[in-house]
């Protein structure tokens, strides 16, 4: 189930007993969330209308399966963000300039089946920033977040406009560069250094696997 700006309340606030059970045995989440941004049939699919290059993808989806995984494994919430673009003025921009990708209530905006979904936390947004849709941040102050990490695309627009979004609401942010991809190459790793020098956090999977472990066996 999807979670849009139009709906009330933020999903898991009723499910705290649920979201505590699902995690018994294993560490607290540390404060941390991974984000999966935008990761859909009509991005990353066979049949994509706004494709990104078949390897770029492969590599993203395997990337975010594993750190899924490992996230659920060890108590982080996993979060995944799909844009719906909807609206006369969203509808004609995707149909102008994305070939109709998108376009809310249409089989391309699902998830890519290959992404293995380990929990049903997923927002919708109809803007870059995933943080325009209020229940994300209500949710993620719900879950005590304090750090996020995010995976996806496209570099340049999405996943720069929610780190954006993220910083100016006080979250810590952190890029998992080998999961970010961007039909926007030169643009995006200036813009990722521009980060760093500004105090964002540069890692790749592996390494955020690795201090996940790390965390873990501290808090044990």
């Amino acid at each position: 189930m999807s979670y849009d700006a139009n709906d009330r309340a933020a999903p898991g606030l009723a499910r705290t007993r649920e979201a505590a059970d699902e995690t018994a045995g294993r560490p607290a989440n540390l404060g941390k969330a991974l984000l999966v941004i935008d990761v859909q049939s009509d991005f990353t699919g066979p049949c994509a209308k706004y494709p990104f290059p078949p390897g770029k993808s492969d590599r993203l989806i395997a990337a975010a399966n594993r750190m899924s995984q490992q996230a659920r494994e060890h108590g982080v919430p996993v979060v995944y963000i799909r844009h719906e673009f909807h609206g006369v003025l969203g509808r004609l921009y995707s149909r102008l300039l994305l070939g109709g990708a998108a376009i809310k209530g249409s089989p391309g905006t699902e998830l890519d089946p290959r992404l293995t979904q380990v929990s049903d936390h997923c927002f919708t947004k109809n803007e870059t920033n995933a943080f325009s849709n209020p229940l994300l941040d209500a949710f993620l102050r719900q879950q005590q977040v304090r750090e996020l990490y995010l995976a996806g695309l496209d570099g340049f627009f999405c996943v720069n406009k929610t780190a954006k979004g993220g910083l100016d609401r006080g979250y810590r942010v952190t890029f998992i560069t080998d999961a970010i991809i961007t039909n926007f190459e030169r643009a995006w790793q200036r813009r990722l250094r521009r980060y760093a020098r500004e105090g964002a956090t540069l890692m790749t999977t592996q390494e955020f696997v690795a201090k996940l472990g790390v965390a873990s066996r501290f808090a044990a």
